[in-house]
């Protein structure tokens, strides 16, 4: 599919996810086109990178940013959207639109995720475990995770405790993102476990001030050996939330996909 010229909608609903793979990207007049629409502090930023892979991943991710968002909203093109960053760090959109629209970003390896909501600030977090062969899942969980959570990593064989800690993480990441407050919120105050293959549990530590009805999450395997988790706090209670999913080449083309989720979390 090529680049698409009509609005985009997105229902109160709805959570679009785009994923964008690094090597979809090479051509130096295609690159010369990205950096282009890029804001003057994004150049000093793109400047400030040492070595190439880094320079090329920042530049995809901004465009991949720009591009997808005035898929939403065409009056502004993508060299114009402006951004801001909140206390604690996490970017949001400065332009004034006529219809919220929050958005979140991540990237490992050659792998780029971004996540679209309409009415609540959302949270997206994707990781590799192919490259990661540290050995130390044990020794970062007791670190950093919440004693329930390093407890249910330990009783798992060795063999297992890699899938499990980035299964983990990714959700533990993709909720202090939606907050909007990053590691302001200590890792260990909030635990997720599995009660079964296809459900994920939430617990807060009783001096959080949150409640997992809150919440919904979701979780899912992309080729390749990623995982990608998402949490969203809706607006209004008893919504039921869907996700649509695309492969995307900023400004080339888009490609409606689906990935199964084989684990989430309702408000229940």
């Amino acid at each position: 599919m090529t680049w698409p010229t009509d609005r985009f909608t997105l229902p109160a609903d709805r959570i679009h996810l785009w994923f964008c793979k690094e090597q979809t990207v090479k051509e130096s007049k295609t690159l010369a086109l990205y950096q282009a629409l890029l804001a003057p502090d994004e150049i000093e930023q793109l400047a400030r990178f040492h070595f190439e892979r880094d320079r090329y991943r920042y530049l995809l991710a901004r465009c991949l940013v720009r591009s997808v968002l005035t898929l939403y909203h065409p009056v502004i093109r993508p060299e114009n959207w402006q951004f801001k960053k909140n206390p604690y760090g996490r970017p949001e959109i400065a332009n004034p639109v006529s219809l919220p629209l929050y958005f979140n970003l991540s990237h490992s390896d050659k792998m780029v995720v971004m996540a679209v909501a309409a009415e609540q600030s959302i949270g997206v977090d994707v990781e590799t475990i192919q490259r990661r062969n540290t050995g130390n899942e044990l020794k970062l969980a007791d670190r950093f995770f919440s004693p329930e959570e390093a407890r249910q990593l330990s009783a798992l064989p060795k063999s297992g405790q890699k899938n499990r800690f980035f299964q983990l993480w990714t959700l533990k990441e993709a909720y202090i993102k939606a907050c909007g407050k990053g590691l302001s919120i200590p890792l260990d105050h909030f635990s997720f476990s599995f009660p079964d293959q296809s459900a994920i549990e939430l617990r807060f530590a009783s001096d959080n001030g949150d409640s997992p009805q809150n919440w919904l999450f979701w979780q899912f395997s992309v080729e390749d050996g990623f995982y990608v988790s998402v949490a969203y706090r809706p607006a209004k209670k008893n919504t039921d939330i869907g996700l649509t999913m695309f492969n995307v080449s900023p400004l080339h083309w888009i490609e409606p996909i689906f990935l199964p989720i084989f684990r989430q979390k309702s408000r229940q």
